[in-house]
């Protein structure tokens, strides 16, 4: 019996948790297959190319019997989906294009699900008829009015054979004029291309939703579109030829780490053309230690946005950043974290700025943040620690953009040169109250003279920031600690109702984080989870029994069914056992909570599993679950 709590067992396998009342997601889930088509028969050997094209060729739903074991499939030359199709892979099955090949792609007329299934080595070839052609190293998917979605997917060592080449993008998946690309509880690791290591897209929507991008790599260099988006590169969500796409860039409780690109966006890289209807939303999401590696320009440490082709769209809301967090990015020249030039609007909220960098000692500017145009509003944010050398460690703002802050915090900005500006190179064009900076002066000037105040009524006050750390929600937090002059001091109008974390706000305070005791959900009588087992371990049977807390009942929530072999952890859908490495648990169920009776396995042979720990759960969210330890060890194949 492994003797860890289950709480202990998920939090040990590397689960992020997300905030109590943060921003909740689009929730994209597992499709459940109808009469699929079986693509083996219960061997390795018998899970062949083959064999997967000729179910590709067919269409509709399929799935892989390789047997109990995970397998990898080389796949030697491109293999094609031409219908609409759902393609299930258990949790088992990695297709391997060997560094040798693409590995799918999606016909124009087809409509493509793939889920709980691994890409690696994928290679895009060298072809003349497009440039499209030669981008996505493991999915090209081309088409308007089609769809391509991606769940509980893994993309590793993807790329393209022309790393070094203009508008090249999409190491791993490229959307070319698709209405929209959705991934979700997804990986993407050690891609590259010349743009956008992972993904690439051209007039397509994006969502990427509960993903994890790390070491990414858009390796192009020199001029032209190369080396843009360390893991994203997006040319527009829609243009002429297909104006009738998704357009939105949408990314929610992501994280992106140690992503590089050469000079414009270490992170993500997104142009739109303006007056189109189109949005970039980031939110509940990190980024951390993306980097731009060019010594001589660069912009947009982890995120570079803008419009071109401006067309007088000065009142749409085309950029938001929420309850996110950017910290120890960096790039030559300006916005450590954030670059973006925007004809509309531009909120920011509820987000923290922390330890970002400028490299450029002649003329970096924007440690934090660089805004070249637009109408920005930013609120309940924090500003901690981020540097440049010419000017505005915090924000560099250009004469163009209107400014307005409330309720923001900025601590420790920096820049070296004499005279220039700590916190924010000017003052900003609206004051809408409760902003605070510190310290008075400039630290490390000549005479230390006073800094700039960044509105007529700021505070100059400590606002004693605790370093960056989990703090409870889906991204790190400064706390503020007791005796912060930025407690109970930011100003009612405009304040969120939640801050960063998700926690609730109360008596505002200044910056991204309230300090306020976590919200735990009423338990007023036990809940209960038990066994009933039957069988033997060639042909058994379990049911979990569950009834909820009365607090509980009738509440909305989900059952979470869990089983641990060894260091794999496998979540039962309702329909079917998945492998989970990261990201929001797949559920069994979903619904009103009441007491129920669910199968778990029904005859099943569970010989090859002995030793498996079968975990059953409920809550509100699984964070409710997790906080509140509303899981059990339910059974032990032994």
């Amino acid at each position: 019996m492994y003797n860890k709590t289950p709480w202990a067992v998920l939090f040990m396998l590397g689960m992020s948790h997300s905030a109590w009342g943060a921003e909740q997601c689009p929730t994209v889930s597992l499709v459940a297959l109808q009469t699929p088509t079986t693509i083996g028969t219960g061997t390795a050997a018998s899970c062949t190319q083959a064999a997967i094209q000729t179910a590709l060729s067919q269409g509709g739903h399929l799935q892989f019997n390789c047997g109990t074991q995970a397998v990898t499939i080389p796949v030697t030359t491109e293999l094609t989906v031409a219908k609409d199709t759902v393609l299930e892979g258990n949790g088992l099955v990695t297709l391997d294009g060997l560094k040798k090949t693409r590995i799918l792609r999606k016909a124009e007329n087809a409509n493509l699900t793939i889920q709980n299934m691994g890409f690696k080595n994928g290679k895009a070839p060298n072809d003349s008829s497009h440039f499209s052609e030669q981008c996505g190293g493991a999915i090209l998917a081309k088409g308007a009015g089609t769809t391509l979605t991606l769940i509980n997917t893994s993309f590793t060592g993807n790329t393209v054979t022309n790393l070094n080449t203009s508008d090249i993008a999409g190491g791993a998946v490229y959307a070319f004029g698709i209405y929209e690309a959705v991934i979700a509880n997804s990986s993407f690791s050690k891609n590259s291309a010349s743009n956008g290591g992972a993904i690439g897209g051209l007039a397509s929507g994006v969502r990427l939703i509960n993903s994890s991008f790390s070491n990414n790599n858009a390796a192009g260099t020199g001029s032209g579109l190369r080396g843009l988006g360390g893991a994203l590169y997006m040319d527009g969500v829609t243009n002429s030829a297909n104006p009738n796409s998704n357009k939105l860039l949408h990314i929610c409780n992501s994280q992106f780490t140690d992503n590089q690109g050469e000079s414009l966006g270490g992170a993500t890289y997104s142009v739109f053309s303006d007056n189109k209807g189109s949005q970039a939303i980031i939110e509940s999401s990190s980024f951390e230690n993306n980097s731009t590696r060019s010594s001589s320009k660069g912009q947009g440490g982890a995120v570079f946005h803008m419009e071109d082709d401006l067309a007088g769209g000065s009142n749409e809301q085309n950029f938001t950043i929420k309850n996110s967090l950017f910290a120890n990015n960096s790039t030559f020249s300006q916005g450590g974290a954030v670059w973006t030039l925007i004809e509309g609007k531009i909120t920011i909220e509820n987000t923290t700025f922390s330890k970002n960098r400028v490299e450029d000692t002649e003329l970096g500017m924007g440690g934090g943040l660089a805004i070249s145009k637009g109408n920005v509003s930013i609120t309940n944010s924090t500003f901690a620690e981020n540097y440049a050398w010419f000017h505005g460690g915090g924000i560099q703002a250009a004469t163009t953009p209107k400014i307005k802050l409330t309720n923001t915090l900025f601590y420790k900005n920096e820049s070296d040169r004499d005279w220039a500006a700590y916190q924010m190179n000017r003052e900003a064009d609206t004051d809408g109250g409760g902003n605070l900076q510190y310290p008075e002066k400039r630290f490390n000037q000549s005479g230390t003279p006073k800094d700039i105040s960044l509105t007529p009524s700021i505070f100059i006050a400590d606002p004693k920031l605790a370093g960056l750390a989990d703090n409870g929600g889906s991204t790190k937090t400064h706390a503020l600690l007791t005796g912060s002059a930025a407690i109970d001091a930011g100003v009612a109008g405009g304040c969120p109702s939640t801050d960063q974390r998700g926690a609730t706000r109360s008596v505002c305070d200044i910056g991204a984080y309230e300090v306020a005791d976590l919200p735990v959900d009423p338990v007023d009588t036990p809940f209960s989870i038990t066994a009933i087992a039957s069988g033997n371990l060639a042909s058994a049977t379990l049911s979990a029994h569950i009834k909820p807390a009365s607090g509980d009942l009738g509440q909305q929530g989900s059952v979470y069914v869990a089983a641990q072999l060894g260091e794999l952890i496998y979540f039962h859908t309702g329909q079917t056992w998945v492998q989970w490495t990261a990201g929001a648990f797949p559920s069994y169920a979903s619904g009103a909570l009441q007491e129920v009776t669910l199968p778990i396995l029904q005859a099943m042979d569970v010989r090859p599993f002995i030793g498996t720990v079968i975990y059953v759960g409920y809550g509100r969210n699984q964070d409710d679950m997790l906080q509140n330890n509303k899981l059990t060890a339910l059974y032990t194949v032994q």
